[in-house]
């Protein structure tokens, strides 16, 4: 008998509610982690910007998640539930912003990290011409 089967048989002769069905199950349809804002913000840094012709800066394409970010706090979804811990210097507060996910975060310090390496490449270039 493999693990989910006796953890399942424990729980049921103990009376006990465990959500062990749903960690098998298709994840809904929808984006709650903040799929769209990246995406949207990979084709906005493929924009002229106002010191590159060939794309935009990291600080011009964080506002995308800004807007976004404020989108959603100011909506009645966002005021009518609240899943995850959100933290900000003075405060501690619960969010349900797909901008404040672990993926969108880990891809926002991606983001961060190759557009500065690209600054820096570019800069390098341009002391030897």
């Amino acid at each position: 008998m493999n693990l989910y089967n006796k953890a399942r048989e424990f729980a049921n002769t103990m009376g006990i509610l465990m959500n062990l069905d749903s960690t098998i199950s298709a994840w809904p349809l929808g984006d709650g982690v903040g799929f769209s804002e990246a995406i949207v913000m990979l084709r906005y840094s493929l924009e002229k910007g106002n010191n590159a012709k060939s794309h935009c800066q990291y600080e011009t394409i964080r506002k995308v998640r800004a807007l976004s970010t404020n989108m959603h706090e100011s909506s009645a979804k966002n005021g009518a539930s609240a899943m995850s811990f959100r933290s900000s210097p003075h405060c501690v507060n619960l969010a349900t912003c797909p901008t404040d996910s672990i993926f969108f975060r880990a891809f926002l310090k991606g983001c961060q990290r190759l557009m500065f390496v690209l600054i820096l490449v570019i800069v390098e270039l341009c002391k030897f011409s």
